[in-house]
């Protein structure tokens, strides 16, 4: 399973300084701030504050000289990183007392995410956030989701962090099982396999969804895709640039252009576009789902887009496949394309611009590169690493 380590905004509360300035901070306290300094100073995390919280703490002679090198830097970075806070989907929020888990809570679309400060007590807590994908193709796409969603979110050039791993689809759950139990941050991204917009969603995303409780889950966040899969979410320009000039494959790579020149987006989103559509995928669904009204509908236009003759699809008028099986059907709307389709456009745009991407971006895929693209900004906002 793919986790990438991936940095968080923090902001460290005025409560934290009146603590120290106080006197009544504890051997607790103190570790909890130097780790969080050491967060942000290793480039794991990002701090900020008020510019007097930060600068007063860092003022702190109970507090060693890297930790209050690394506020000072903070102090100083206010100007440019204060908004963050406020812009970012999903913060961190660092105060003091005696409570003792992060509760998760939210300000209109925003997730806070308040953490005791004595919550952090070891160096484990203060790891990247973990980013789970189902391979490792899936887990670099999101990458670049995260730099252009930034820019879309009017985030500007905000700096992500990764690290990349390795592993398979089907184990996501079993993973973040694992990852819920030690406490490390982590969000979660796979794809709906959803057939139609109502539709149910795959078994991977359905295995995950229990970790969407905040309450019990508060330092995790699951996403699917809005699409089937994430390679929906590719633009179109890439499509016709990497197969459009191949006979088996233009006829598709034509087709998601024609969706959403026509605002079909719906339809564009749901396609299967590895194994393609036949009739027998339409017939084989049961009646009176939202699976089977949506395809069925949507059958004429498809027909109509991709030129396919009617005289080549028998079962059209009958409304039931002569076939047992879908290797059999020759009722064919829109060939496969088994490519590996994800490295193809990571081969193409991982070393894009990410504003030069952002043009790519057509008006099928925007809105989705917009909303995981600024939660993957939020939970991969990193620092500079500092020299000591």
């Amino acid at each position: 399973m793919i986790h990438p380590k991936m940095p968080m905004l923090f902001q460290i509360d005025k409560s934290i300084a009146n603590l120290f300035t106080s006197g009544s901070a504890t051997s607790l306290d103190v570790a909890g701030l130097r780790y969080l300094a050491l967060a942000s100073s290793e480039g794991s995390h990002k701090i900020t504050g008020q510019r007097k919280t930060l600068a007063d703490l860092a003022q702190s002679q109970s507090l060693d000289s890297h930790t209050r090198n690394a506020l000072t830097r903070a102090a100083g970075q206010v100007y440019q990183d204060g908004h963050l806070f406020y812009k970012l989907r999903v913060v961190g929020h660092v105060v003091a007392g005696t409570q003792t888990a992060p509760l998760s809570s939210t300000s209109g679309e925003q997730r806070i995410i308040t953490f005791p400060l004595r919550w952090f007590d070891s160096s484990s807590k203060i790891q990247p956030t973990s980013l789970l994908g189902e391979n490792t193709s899936d887990t670099r796409v999101f990458r670049k989701m995260g730099e252009v969603g930034a820019v879309l979110g009017g985030l500007g050039y905000l700096p992500l962090g990764a690290e990349c791993a390795h592993g398979g689809g089907h184990t996501t759950g079993v993973v973040l099982a694992q990852v819920s139990q030690s406490g490390q941050l982590c969000f979660c991204i796979v794809d709906s396999d959803k057939i139609s917009p109502s539709g149910t969603l795959g078994s991977t995303a359905q295995a995950v969804a229990l970790y969407k409780d905040t309450r019990n889950f508060p330092v995790l966040q699951v996403e699917e895709t809005a699409g089937r899969d994430l390679e929906n979410a590719l633009p179109d320009s890439f499509y016709l640039g990497a197969y459009g000039s191949l006979p088996s494959h233009k006829s598709t790579a034509e087709l998601l252009a024609k969706l959403t020149s026509e605002n079909e987006i719906h339809v564009r989103n749901h396609l299967d576009i590895k194994n393609g559509l036949r009739l027998y995928d339409v017939h084989r669904l049961s009646l009176g789902t939202s699976d089977f009204a949506f395809w069925q509908g949507k059958l004429n236009l498809i027909i109509r887009l991709t030129g396919v003759s009617s005289a080549s699809l028998p079962c059209l008028s009958t409304g039931i496949c002569a076939q047992t099986s879908w290797a059999n059907c020759t009722c064919i709307l829109v060939p496969p394309n088994r490519a590996n389709i994800l490295n193809e456009f990571l081969q193409r745009y991982e070393n894009t611009d990410r504003y030069n991407l952002r043009t790519a971006l057509d008006a099928s895929v925007r809105p989705e590169w917009l909303r995981l693209g600024t939660l993957i900004a939020a939970w991969c906002c990193a620092d500079t690493k500092m020299r000591l």
